[in-house]
C-alpha cells in the first residue's frame, strides 16, 4: 500500500496501475474496502485501518463526478460497492451519474467501439454492462441510497428487451449481434450461434471456446 498524492497498490514491484484501474475493486484500492468490511464484522478497525478506509472513500468519491466507466470492477458500480461496504457517503452521486450516462438501450463502454463494433454498441453482461448496473442499483437500494430504485428500474427494463430464446431457455449475449461488425461461429450449444470476435479486458477461461488446435488430453485411466 502506498500513500503518495493518492492511495495505490502497485501492480507489481516497480509497476504502477493505470489511473483508470487505481480506485477499482478488481486490482485497485477499492478491493480493500471489501476486505475492511469483512474485518469489521469481527472486530473494530485499528487506527491505521480507519485511516485507510477514509482515504479510499475520499478518493473514490472524488472521481465519481467525471468517470464514464460504468463497469462492475473499475467503474461507477465499483464505486457504489466500495462506498456502501465502508458505510461512507457518496453512493448517491454514483447512482446519479449512472442515471446521467444511461441511454435507452444501456450504458456505453470503450471496449465495445468501432471498428470491431458498431457505433452505439451496448454491453449487457455483469462485468461491463447492464446486468452490473442492475446489481449496483440493488446494493444501493439496500442501503437506502436516493435514486437507486429508479436506476434499478432503468436497467431492469433494458435486459428483457435484449433476451434471446435459445434451446436451453433464455439467453443474453454480452453484446447483441446487431452491434457486432466481425462475427464467427462458435459451439456453445448443439445449434451453432453467431457471436462477436472479441477479446475481453480480463483473462477469461471457458471450456465453451477452444483456443488451441491441439486435440483434447486423453481421458484418465481406470485402474
Amino acid at each position: 500500500m502506498r500513500y503518495d498524492d493518492f492511495a495505490s497498490i502497485p501492480a507489481a514491484v516497480g509497476e504502477e496501475l493505470a489511473p483508470e484501474e487505481r480506485d477499482g475493486m478488481y486490482a485497485g484500492v477499492g478491493g480493500l474496502a471489501h476486505a475492511l468490511a469483512e474485518i469489521r464484522q469481527v472486530r473494530e478497525w485499528t487506527a491505521e485501518e480507519r485511516r485507510l478506509a477514509d482515504t479510499i472513500a475520499e478518493q473514490v468519491r472524488a472521481g465519481v463526478g467525471t468517470v464514464t466507466d460504468c463497469s462492475f470492477f473499475d467503474g461507477l458500480v465499483s464505486a457504489i460497492g466500495v462506498l456502501t461496504a465502508l458505510d461512507a457517503p457518496g453512493s448517491g452521486a454514483a447512482v446519479a451519474r449512472l442515471l446521467e450516462l444511461s441511454t435507452p438501450d444501456g450504458w456505453a463502454h470503450e471496449h465495445y467501439s468501432p471498428p470491431r463494433y458498431q457505433d452505439g454498441a451496448r454491453p449487457h453482461d455483469l462485468t461491463l454492462g447492464t446486468a452490473g448496473v442492475l446489481l449496483g442499483a440493488v446494493w444501493a437500494r439496500r442501503h437506502g441510497v436516493e435514486g437507486a430504485e429508479e436506476l434499478a428500474g432503468v436497467a431492469a427494463a433494458i435486459l428483457p428487451a435484449e433476451r434471446e430464446e435459445a434451446p436451453g431457455g433464455s439467453n443474453w449475449r454480452a453484446v447483441p449481434v446487431r452491434s457486432c461488425v466481425v462475427q464467427r461461429r462458435c459451439r456453445t450449444s448443439r445449434t451453432a450461434c453467431r457471436v462477436s470476435r472479441r477479446r475481453s479486458p480480463w483473462p477469461v477461461r471457458s471450456s465453451s471456446f477452444r483456443t488451441s488446435s491441439r486435440p483434447p488430453p486423453p481421458a484418465p485411466r481406470t485402474w
